[in-house]
């Protein structure tokens, strides 16, 4: 089963399932589910900044850096959290991932969500030169070790 995160529900959690389905019934067909009247500015920045997010890494992708700088710093930055609402939200991540069984199945999960464009967008610099397998600065570190030239001549 998928869940779409992104999506608004139809009815707010307070209404009880008999007024929303006879309501449905009647016009399933014609007219689109009713939104609620409040969404939390969060929400609305998160679905932003996932779409920046993608729109960035396709840009880069077609080598338009300066176009997606530009979209980057454009990006909603959301307001400071703690560490409390951070920790809170890892800790959700870490038992949905860990919901899906077995390390080996876990394990690719991550790899998968690791290599996501939007979420590499999001990731930070820290974050981003650990997961990547060959960054600039290891390769100008092999370059500068002391025989590099000559182990590859001989």
């Amino acid at each position: 089963m998928t869940y779409d995160v992104l999506a608004v529900p139809a009815a707010p959690p307070s209404a009880s399932p008999a007024s929303s389905s006879s309501s449905s019934s009647s016009s399933s067909s014609s007219t689109p589910a009713p939104t609620p009247a409040w969404v939390p500015k969060r929400e609305l920045e998160g679905a932003e900044a996932l779409a920046g997010a993608v729109k960035v890494a396709r840009l880069e992708g077609r080598g338009k850096m300066a176009a997606a700088a530009a979209e980057l710093g454009s990006l909603p930055q959301g307001p400071h959290v703690g560490p409390q609402t951070t920790s809170n939200a890892s800790r959700a991540m870490e038992q949905l991932f860990f919901r899906l069984g077995g390390l080996k199945t876990i394990g690719k999960a991550l790899d998968s969500f690791f290599a996501r464009l939007a979420v590499r967008v999001a990731m930070s610099t820290h974050l981003k030169s650990r997961t990547d397998s060959v960054d600039d600065s290891t390769i100008d570190e092999v370059i500068v070790t002391p025989g590099f030239y000559c182990s590859l001549i001989f």
